[in-house]
């Protein structure tokens, strides 16, 4: 799946990755000050800045338990932030319920998929396509759109309940899709994934910040689909910020290799070494 209308600096094993640029570039809409979430004593986010671009794929990466789904809902309204602010353009948007940040422009996925089991592909993305006010006729119309960009068409009858969990994985990102949000934080989307599958979902994120015109955050543990798709990556230990850089400044980081690559890079080899 190309990218279109956009300069194209890098590509990775057949997936393109713009660059992202422009006066969206320069003025940050969507950043995060301070950010601390603590759970009686425990701190889940200690004091992170966070910025998200539009034309940009921005990767969240960090060890289990560094804070990093923490750190998006306190982004997306599902988690109040014990300090810090939030702003989308200029407009402190701190706490603010989930539902009412749709609407602005900002929305996300979930680890575990969220689909209505008894209503169809179809009318999954239509729910989605609402947040935009847009009337029911519009709502479809989007959807099938939407279903079509995806290569879903085929499917847009079929009950969620009946899908595979690629299918499934793939109808979450068309209802974020459909919300028309300037702004995606995708929560391991890859997640249960087999590498085919994995490969088509990369391909299909790196598409969107030029042909939606928004910024995307992703929180990924498979390290193939961050190094391969994200401008930028952060990393968190611990609840605080380690490290960011391109994914060749991360991959050289002393300190971020002492906190997950090197697990990462060790747990593979284990795997190499039982499959031998």
């Amino acid at each position: 799946m190309a990218i279109m209308g956009a300069e194209t600096d890098r590509t990775t094993a057949g997936v393109a990755v713009a660059s992202p640029g422009g006066a969206n570039a320069e003025k940050p809409g969507f950043r995060a000050e301070g950010i601390c979430v603590h759970f009686e004593g425990v701190k889940a986010v200690d004091g992170v800045d966070v910025t998200i671009v539009r034309g940009e794929v921005l990767g969240l990466l960090g060890p289990n338990g560094a804070g990093k789904t923490t750190l998006v809902n306190a982004l997306t309204g599902f988690e109040k932030p014990t300090a810090g602010q939030v702003w989308l353009g200029e407009r402190d948007i701190t706490g603010m319920e989930a539902a009412r940040l749709a609407r602005l422009g900002v929305a996300r996925t979930f680890q575990s998929g969220r689909l209505f089991d008894h209503l169809t592909v179809l009318e999954n993305v239509e729910v989605a396509a609402l947040t935009g006010y847009r009337t029911r006729r519009r709502a479809v119309a989007r959807a099938r759109e939407i279903l079509a960009m995806l290569e879903l068409s085929h499917i847009a009858d079929r009950r969620a309940r009946e899908l595979s969990h690629g299918e499934s994985r793939n109808v979450e990102l068309g209802r974020l899709i459909a919300t028309s949000a300037s702004y995606l934080l995708l929560d391991e989307p890859a997640a249960g994934l087999n590498e085919a599958e994995s490969d088509q979902l990369t391909t299909l994120i790196a598409s969107l910040p030029e042909r939606l015109d928004c910024g995307v955050l992703i929180i990924e543990h498979d390290m193939r689909v961050i190094m391969r798709l994200c401008h930028r990556i952060q990393v968190l230990d611990h609840g605080k910020t380690i490290a960011v850089g391109t994914p060749e400044e991360i991959r050289a980081d002393a300190a971020v290799n002492a906190a997950y690559l090197g697990s990462v890079d060790n747990e593979a080899a284990g795997e190499n070494d039982a499959a031998s």
